[in-house]
């Protein structure tokens, strides 16, 4: 495992909350239907990112910190029956941390985006304010209003964000991390806060999906109910576009069910037309890096009439 993306983990819990930003183009033109917005198909969920796994990264993380020789570094005391003295902290939050001139390799691994994401994001910000991490990523592709969903995904991920951050530095007081994504016009799609819980317990969510597929990482990561909360926030801020929107996800094949709320007739041309190569590659990305999935992933859109016809089918894979 490279050294350098150790710690991209705090990232890909969330942003990787953003796993594909797909859209039609505005059919209401086309069709002679009610005038609406283009449409599109966001599945905001982790947030993550490289070829690694959270227990890899904490291991990875702990070896490291040791070959430092930190000076600070705690040791153990014989015990007396007198109250321990108040441990005492090297850092005072998390930018005092990384701005030391000590620890520039930490803030060159969180700050630096892979080369596996240029194809994503379009540039990616981090930065600190007292005991606060900021994330501001850039995408390529619009994702209209992600409030929702990544606030349900970051709250539900956040445990291991926090997990996997104090693997590297431990500061006194609750960290915060806060995520900021742009769409590519310029606009924030969602802005999420995360607040430590020092007294809460971390525990893994459980899935009988295959290890090593899409399925078993984001539902280890946001739950088994990831995939209908998901579709049922997306439903939610597209309101005046579908009547209904589903999503199943079975071990690497993801389908996507989206239902009109007026006729578009067939629109099988243009939604081809949407999906260019760039589009599928990028959407495919969104899916598996975050998951670090090697084998072939399958992802399938579905467009129906409010009649139960099919307005169009895309599938691909990669």
């Amino acid at each position: 495992m490279k050294k350098e993306r150790l710690y991209l983990i705090i990232v890909s819990a969330v942003a990787f909350c953003a796993l594909a930003a797909c859209g039609l183009p505005d059919l209401s033109s086309s069709k002679n239907e009610p005038e609406t917005e283009a449409l599109y198909v966001e599945d905001l969920g982790v947030d993550i990112e490289n070829d690694f796994d959270i227990e890899a990264f904490k291991e990875s993380a702990e070896k490291l910190n040791n070959s430092l020789n930190n000076e600070n570094k705690d040791t153990e005391q014989e015990p007396n029956e007198e109250a321990a003295p108040e441990k005492e902290y090297a850092y005072e939050n998390l930018e005092d941390f990384f701005t030391a001139p000590e620890n520039k390799m930490y803030l060159d691994s969180f700050s630096n985006l892979p080369d596996e994401y240029k194809n994503v994001y379009t540039d990616m910000k981090v930065s600190f304010s007292g005991n606060r991490m900021i994330y501001e990523y850039y995408y390529a592709d619009y994702l209209g209003d992600a409030q929702a969903v990544v606030e349900t995904n970051t709250e539900s991920a956040k445990g291991k964000l926090f997990d996997a951050l104090r693997t590297v530095i431990d500061v006194k007081d609750p960290m915060e991390m806060e995520f900021i994504y742009y769409n590519n016009d310029g606009s924030v799609a969602a802005d999420v806060v995360a607040y430590e819980d020092l007294d809460a317990e971390y525990k893994a969510f459980e899935t009988d999906a295959e290890e090593g597929t899409v399925q078993h990482y984001f539902e280890s990561t946001f739950g088994t109910d990831y995939w209908d909360v998901n579709a049922e926030q997306l439903l939610a801020s597209n309101p005046d576009a579908y009547t209904d929107l589903t999503c199943e996800c079975v071990g690497n094949e993801l389908t996507y069910t989206y239902t009109y709320a007026y006729n578009v007739g067939d629109v099988q041309a243009e939604t081809d037309a949407y999906f260019t190569d760039d589009v599928k590659q990028r959407t495919l990305d969104m899916v598996k890096i975050p998951s670090n999935v090697k084998d072939t992933v399958k992802l399938r859109y579905v467009y129906l009439n409010p009649d139960g016809s099919t307005a169009a089918t895309v599938e691909f894979e990669g």
